[in-house]
């Protein structure tokens, strides 16, 4: 079971690298770069908070957004709880 959820989380962050990298010109998405370093430590209660701060800007990456919600991470609500 743990190696299933590990091998998820780099999954997600395989996918959230990859598709932020392209975005702004090649410089990428600073809250998607703080989102992975977040989720590399294991920090899932964070990543939690810092998507729902941080809902407008991440709602201009339809990609990253569609990536979030396929993980559980991004919900139609104003805030997900922790």
């Amino acid at each position: 079971m743990q190696n299933k959820y590990m091998d998820s989380l780099i999954d997600l962050i395989d996918l959230l690298e990859y598709n932020h990298q392209s975005a702004n010109n090649g410089r990428g998405i600073a809250v998607v770069r703080t989102l992975v370093w977040n989720i590399k430590l294991g920090q899932m209660d964070q990543v939690k908070r810092i998507i729902a701060n941080n809902r407008k800007e991440l709602a201009a990456y339809p990609r990253i957004v569609r990536i979030l919600e396929g993980y559980k991470l991004w919900s139609g609500q104003t805030t997900i709880s922790v």
